[in-house]
């Protein structure tokens, strides 16, 4: 990790959309408790171009990774992080494949590999369990998750893999909506219809950082449509315990703790007002920061074609 010359850490999480500021919320939560380095800041960015222009919409590998790749650096320029955490399943597959990941001496900490972690955790607890992959087309179709877990020699027939196609715009637009409701429980039918074979337990795993606003819908939809014991799996905490583990080396004295959200994308006032009222629970302060968030046209550069 670079040099705190300056006496202050400075953390950007960036996600594809507000997702990520739950893990924004909560690690401002549990750094509250710890004593620390001189002061803290920790910035949100979001790393979506322009609102009809979502990475799930892309309609080629390249372009993602150069939108991102764009957003990245910018990241970098602007506020010259310790930490990147790339707190969106989407964009950590698509960094593997980013000239910020050859070149950067940022330390960067996706998500994948940490849900990888949680459902092998859950898996030694019930290795007869099966494990449902709920995200993003990007996430889905590119198989990470299915992938890793293949080469832990976990058996494909175990693993379903479910894309859910615009399910975390409207979780972003309203997380207990009904329509939410709907667009779930008709994603677990065809994840149901797919599926080789069914054990007891289902470890649900929450592929997208946006679902995790939704769990409870997801649980109890999970639990009528499968007829099963569902465990859910959120990646998010685990983003915030691994931070936390990184960082545990360079406390000392507490000092200050400040949040800021950017975007060059107008967010919606029913997004602002439904997911701050949820990010409060953890965090008053992050919850503040979305609100009073930081509306700038040219964060980064992209070209649609």
């Amino acid at each position: 990790m670079k040099s705190l010359f300056d006496n202050e850490l400075r953390i950007v999480i960036t996600d594809s959309g507000l997702g990520g500021l739950s893990v924004m919320a909560e690690l401002e939560k549990e750094l509250r408790t710890r004593n620390h380095f001189g002061n803290i800041r920790l910035i949100f960015f979001n790393s979506l171009a322009a609102s009809d222009f979502g990475y799930n919409s892309i309609s080629t590998k390249e372009k993602k990774v150069e939108v991102f790749n764009s957003s990245l650096y910018s990241i970098e320029n602007m506020f010259n992080p310790h930490l990147i955490l790339i707190a969106c399943n989407t964009l950590s597959v698509v960094y593997e494949d980013t000239d910020f990941k050859k070149r950067t001496d940022t330390e960067v900490l996706g998500i994948i590999d940490l849900g990888i972690e949680l459902i092998e955790e859950k898996l030694n607890e019930n290795g007869n369990s099966n494990i449902l992959l709920l995200g993003t087309p990007t996430t889905i179709n590119s198989n990470s998750y299915k992938n890793k877990l293949i080469k832990k020699v976990i058996s494909e027939s175990k693993i379903i893999n479910q894309s859910c196609p615009l399910l975390e715009s409207e979780i972003q637009i309203n997380p207990k909506s009904n329509k939410v409701k709907l667009m779930t429980e008709n994603f677990l039918k065809e994840a149901l219809s797919q599926s080789e074979y069914l054990s007891d337990k289902v470890i649900t795993s929450l592929c997208c950082t946006h679902y995790g606003y939704s769990e409870e819908i997801i649980r109890k939809s999970a639990e009528e449509i499968f007829n099963k014991e569902i465990e859910i799996v959120n990646p998010n905490t685990k983003m915030v315990e691994e931070t936390l583990q990184r960082l545990k080396l360079i406390t000392k004295d507490f000092s200050n703790i400040t949040s800021e959200v950017f975007s060059q994308v107008l967010l919606k006032d029913e997004e602002i007002k439904s997911l701050s009222e949820i990010i409060y629970q953890d965090s008053p302060q992050v919850s503040q920061a979305l609100q009073n968030y930081l509306f700038e046209k040219n964060l980064f550069d992209f070209t649609r074609v």
